[in-house]
Formats: C-alpha cells, structure tokens, sequence
C-alpha cells in the first residue's frame, strides 16, 4: 500500500496537473476525512453525497465544473458533479465578462459566493459517474475481488482489475484524460504534457505477484 508520504506528494502533484489543465478550482493541502465518512454517505443519494463532501470540504481537489477527487490510503474517487451546469471558468466568462477585474485572485471570493448560488439553482440532473479505484488486501479474492481494482458507476458488483497501484497523480490524469477530453487536448499540445508522461504511468508499482496469478495474464485488464 502506497506510504503517507508518497501519498502526500503524489496530492500535490495532482493538484498541479488539475491547474496545468486548466481544470483546477479549488483545493484542501490539509484535508481530513473522518472515520464516520463512509457510514455518512451511504444513506444519502448521489447529490446530497457530493453536497455534503463539498459542503464540509472531504476532498482534495475541486476541479473547475464542481466535481471532486477525494485520495485516501485504501483509494481514490471521483465524484462528478450530478448535474449540467456551466464551470466555473465559463460561469465568470459569461456572467462577469464586462468586468474583468473578476480574475484577481482577490476578488475571486465573491465571484465563487455566486457561483455556488448558482449550482444550487441547476435542477436538470446528468448521468451519475463516479469512479473510485480500491486498493484492498483485506477482501482479495483472485476471481472476484482483485487487489487493485475500478469501481465505475453506483450500484453494481463490478470490480474492474488493474496490475498496477495508482497514484494520486494518475488516478487524476486518468480522469481528467477520460471526462475532459477538450481540456486534455489543449494541454497535450503544450510543453507541459512531457513534463507529467513517465509519472502517470512508468513510476507505478506493478501488482505483487502473491495478488495475481499467472492465468490473470490471459484476462483484459487495465494496466
């Protein structure tokens, strides 16, 4: 299991590839996550889980269209924000374009006081799309329950393998590539993309061999 410390680094990171992106809203350095977390969620619906982890600021990172990336030592998630709205970029373009002192990082307060008014007044709902990656010994089981495995969408018994350990930096430029692909477009035409390649994937740990049999070889994965 990832230690707390190349966790830690591998957060700010990712907080760094969100904003080179383009897609960084907001972010927490010193987040915590309570023990009572996953009991809190479970009886809410989707909306009013992603409320209340934005409300009492469980997660790491807010990209700009409100949807989170939440790392922690068993596990990475995402949560897209449940329904269509404008980001926040586009929100301060459209709204606040004549008045352009908006983009001072001082004034960026008040423009975020609006813009969650206005995610509270979005009613249309988009697909629910979560995606969380586990890393879990505790429940191995070599047919059913890989070692490291994707969750995608709610309510099904799918565990998708992978035969590497994600970071934080890599569960995040796998999201962003996925869901963002216009943003991620833009940024694979920059300098920037070479500076994030060999970490997004060649720096992984490759799964021990005692959690993936030889016939696993012969199976679709990710990795």
């Amino acid at each position: 299991m990832i230690s707390p410390g190349v966790l830690n680094d591998s957060k700010r990171k990712a907080v760094k590839l969100a904003r080179a992106v383009n897609l960084l809203g907001n972010f927490n350095s010193r987040v915590i996550y309570p023990n009572t977390m996953p009991g809190d969620l479970r009886p809410l619906s989707y909306e009013d889980a992603w409320r209340k982890c934005k409300e009492n600021s469980w997660y790491d990172i807010e990209l700009d269209d409100s949807s989170l990336l939440i790392f922690k030592q068993d596990g990475y998630s995402y949560i897209r924000v449940p329904f269509f709205s404008l980001s926040f970029s586009e929100f301060a373009e459209e709204y606040f374009e004549s008045e352009p002192e908006w983009k001072e990082e001082e004034n960026k307060h008040i423009l975020a006081e609006e813009y969650e008014k206005y995610l509270s007044s979005q009613l249309k709902p988009q697909h629910h799309m979560p995606v969380r990656f586990d890393i879990d010994p505790t429940y191995y089981c070599e047919h059913t329950h890989p070692l490291y495995h994707f969750h995608f969408g709610i309510e099904n018994e799918s565990r998708i393998p992978s035969n590497r350990e994600l970071t934080p930096l890599s569960f995040t430029g796998f999201i962003l590539r996925t869901f963002y692909p216009k943003e991620w477009y833009e940024f694979s035409q920059s300098p920037e993309m070479a500076k994030y390649l060999k970490q997004l994937k060649g720096s992984l740990n490759v799964v021990p061999k005692s959690y993936w049999k030889a016939y696993e070889a012969d199976l679709f994965y990710l990795g």
